[in-house]
């Protein structure tokens, strides 16, 4: 065995939450306005964000272009880490270019349908969950997660609201369509209303996070009164800005200029 003072590296099997980049369409003009609309609703979140891109329902070939696709999704500030749903014949190709191969997390989904364990992808009827805890089945568009741990990872509900059960810490990131809620501390990152809906609100019980965004428009909790966090309160977009709400009284502003 190697002396422990030289000991340089340590091997461990770890489980880490990525973002999923499904394409549907082989045209690279479209994908690079697609991801363009994606990412400037919430640019803190998905800069420089790993994704593994999924080519599951496409029928690609060997003379399918990887690298210019992989130069556009980096030109998005996406960082392509690995592909799947791609045909075995294809390893070698995509072992020459240095992106790896993985296998789709289908077992992961059915065991969320079935036992509302989340470490994977729920259907398309409830969103997806990249994050340990559980998942409460709900009305279409809501994802609902019970908290278990504090790692760092993921909450993104595709199609609606989210609900988290518990406090948010400051490496975990909440990315919703519609509302997000949170009954406990929001330390984190959280955008709300990522497809547009100027209309969206984050809820939560006392608020100190990194930052907040609701349909792009973003700011960050600088010179804020703590006062104000430290109760139950709404956030929404009023204005062109965001403001500040405790939940059982009259709105009030943030002082904080949005668009940072």
């Amino acid at each position: 065995m190697a002396n422990p003072q030289n000991r340089a590296i340590e091997v461990k099997g770890l489980r880490y939450s990525l973002m999923s980049l499904k394409l549907l369409s082989e045209d690279f003009n479209v994908i690079q306005g697609n991801i363009r609309d994606v990412t400037r609703q919430a640019p803190a979140f998905f800069k420089n964000t790993p994704v593994i891109v999924d080519f599951s329902s496409l029928d690609i070939n060997i003379e399918f272009d990887f690298n210019s696709l992989f130069k556009i999704i980096r030109q998005g500030q996406l960082l392509p880490v690995a592909v799947c749903g791609v045909e075995p014949g294809l390893r070698e190709k995509m072992q020459s270019i240095g992106v790896p191969i993985v296998e789709q997390a289908k077992a992961a989904a059915d065991q969320v349908k079935a036992s509302g364990d989340a470490d994977g992808r729920t259907d398309e009827t409830k969103g997806e969950v990249r994050t340990p805890g559980k998942v409460a089945k709900t009305m279409p568009g809501t994802v609902v997660v019970e908290l278990s741990a504090e790692s760092p990872g993921q909450l993104y509900s595709e199609h609606g609201d989210l609900i988290v059960i518990g406090d948010v810490g400051s490496t975990r990131e909440l990315i919703a369509a519609g509302n997000i809620h949170v009954y406990g501390a929001l330390h984190g990152r959280a955008a709300a209303g990522v497809n547009g809906d100027i209309n969206a609100r984050i809820f939560c019980t006392s608020l100190s996070a990194e930052h907040l965004s609701i349909a792009g428009i973003g700011l960050s909790l600088k010179g804020v009164s703590a006062r104000i966090l430290s109760t139950p309160l709404q956030v929404v977009l009023k204005d062109g800005k965001l403001v500040a709400a405790p939940i059982s009284s009259k709105k009030c502003s943030l002082d904080v200029d949005t668009g940072c």
